[in-house]
C-alpha cells in the first residue's frame, strides 16, 4: 500500500476474522501481531450495500476502517421471450451502459446532486460486473472531495477485494487543505482450516 505525499510503503501480514472484521497485523520490524480492525478496508467489503468507512490521518498514522454495512439487494430485471429493450433503473440516477458489463450512473434529481455535493458523501458512478454471477468486478464512488475505485477478484470460491485507490482532500489547521492518495493492493490470500486467535 502507498499514501501520498510523502510516498510511504507499507507492508504487512493480515489474519481477518469476517464475523467481525477483527484482524491481526504483522507491520514490518514489529516484535508481535497487533490486534485491531481490518486494515485498510477489510477484504470482503461488500461495495454494492449501504456502508461507509472512517478515514483519519492522525499521529498514530492512517485510519481507514468501515463503520457501518447494510446489506441491499438489487434485482436483475428479465425480459420477457417478446421484449425488444429491457431497461434497469435506479432512482436518482441516470443510467447508460458505455461497454458490455459495464453501467455508468450520473445523478439526476436535485437531492441526489446535492447529496453527491455534500461532505464526507460518496455516491456510485460505475460499475462493471461479472455476466455470470452479477457480481462487482470493479466500482467506482465520488463526492465532492473523494473518489474511491475498488476491484474485486475470486480467490478459492470466495469474492474479495483485489486492489483500491481512494482519494481525497483533507482540511488541516487553518484551513489548508492537502490531497492525499491511498493505492493499497491486496495479495497472497490463504485460507486456514481453522480461525484465527483474536
Amino acid at each position: 500500500m502507498s499514501i501520498k505525499p510523502g510516498q510511504v510503503q507499507l507492508t504487512q501480514t493480515v489474519v481477518v476474522r469476517t464475523r467481525d472484521d477483527r484482524a491481526l497485523i504483522t507491520r514490518p520490524g514489529a516484535a508481535k501481531p497487533e490486534t485491531d480492525l481490518a486494515y485498510p478496508l477489510p477484504p470482503e467489503v461488500d461495495a454494492l450495500a449501504q456502508w461507509a468507512f472512517d478515514f483519519r490521518i492522525g499521529e498514530d498514522g492512517l485510519r481507514m476502517a468501515v463503520v457501518y454495512v447494510r446489506p441491499k439487494e438489487y434485482r436483475i430485471v428479465q425480459g420477457a421471450p417478446a421484449a425488444d429493450v429491457v431497461v434497469s433503473s435506479v432512482a436518482g440516477y441516470t443510467i447508460t451502459s458505455p461497454e458490455q458489463n459495464h453501467v455508468h450512473l450520473e445523478p439526476a434529481t436535485a437531492s441526489v446532486r446535492a447529496f453527491a455535493n455534500g461532505i464526507g458523501h460518496m455516491i456510485y458512478r460505475d460499475v462493471w460486473f461479472d455476466p455470470v454471477t452479477y457480481l462487482p468486478t470493479r466500482v467506482v464512488l465520488s463526492g465532492s472531495l473523494d473518489t474511491l475505485d475498488l476491484t474485486y477478484r475470486r480467490v478459492s470460491g470466495a469474492w474479495l477485494l483485489d486492489h483500491f485507490t481512494y482519494a481525497t482532500v483533507v482540511t488541516g489547521p487553518r484551513n489548508a487543505k492537502r490531497a492525499y492518495t491511498i493505492d493499497a493492493t491486496y495479495r497472497d490470500y490463504a485460507f486456514p482450516d481453522g480461525a484465527p486467535g483474536l
